[in-house]
């Protein structure tokens, strides 16, 4: 039984620890990209007119 409550207590921990560090940061996205001056956008290549490739 002690086995048992010590490892949900390590996973409890470790899930804990995941989503408190995926929150940090104190700016938001937007302040970041106004400071910063870039805006970054990705596009999927398998669709036209995104997969056109100038040889």
């Amino acid at each position: 039984m002690s086995r048992k409550v010590s490892f949900v207590a390590a996973v409890l921990f470790v899930v804990v620890a995941l989503v408190a560090a995926g929150c940090g940061g104190s700016q938001s996205v937007l302040q970041r990209v106004e400071k910063s001056g870039v805006l970054r956008v990705g596009f999927e290549g398998t669709y036209p007119p995104f997969n056109f490739v100038n040889d």
